[in-house]
């Protein structure tokens, strides 16, 4: 570049390299996986986090008061419920959901192969075939385990990290 100072051509070649890339890679996630998401994106919500604090509360004071050790209340009924709820039946629940999601679409059970370019995203499996302009993503988070690609609110390609290159994780966390 003539004319301009050394330094504005260096960045315009990292900014060709760095935007101009081409990532491919495939990933295939199990239940297990698939169950430990569920839950870690259920309890890091902070109505779940606070529910959950209460029910373990009431349930702690319902025990106390039905062993004479606390008068938490003097009918203990409502807060055994409650936190049997919060405490048993919650968690159950997301199991049998993540189970019955997990099983019954095949997308989720496949390899899938990711493909991104400078502007947008491919998704191929065995039996689907699908394209999303990067401008077009309600948003992309990165976890500890995960890359979470959100196609809208509700909407999310699950990438693992479990399976990607350092390499890979440098490329997909300049996209």
């Amino acid at each position: 570049m003539k004319g301009y100072p050394p330094f504005l051509c260096v960045e315009y070649l990292y900014f060709c390299t760095k935007y101009l890339s081409h990532i491919t890679f495939k990933t295939q996630i199990s239940f297990k996986e698939y169950l430990k998401l569920m839950y870690l994106l259920t309890y890091r919500k902070g109505w779940t986090i606070y529910v959950s604090i209460i029910g373990i509360v009431m349930f702690i004071g319902g025990i106390l008061t039905l062993m004479h050790v606390s008068d938490f209340e003097s009918d203990p009924t409502f807060a055994l419920m409650f936190g049997s709820f919060v405490i048993f039946v919650l968690p159950i629940s997301i199991y049998f959901s993540a189970k019955k999601n997990f099983t019954s679409n095949k997308r989720l059970q496949g390899e899938i192969e990711y493909e991104f370019t400078d502007d947008k995203m491919m998704v191929r499996g065995n039996s689907f075939s699908s394209e999303l302009g990067l401008n077009e993503t309600f948003k992309i988070e990165e976890l500890k385990q995960w890359f979470l690609i959100y196609q809208s609110k509700q909407t999310a390609n699950f990438i693992s990290k479990a399976n990607l290159s350092e390499q890979e994780l440098i490329e997909l966390r300049d996209i």
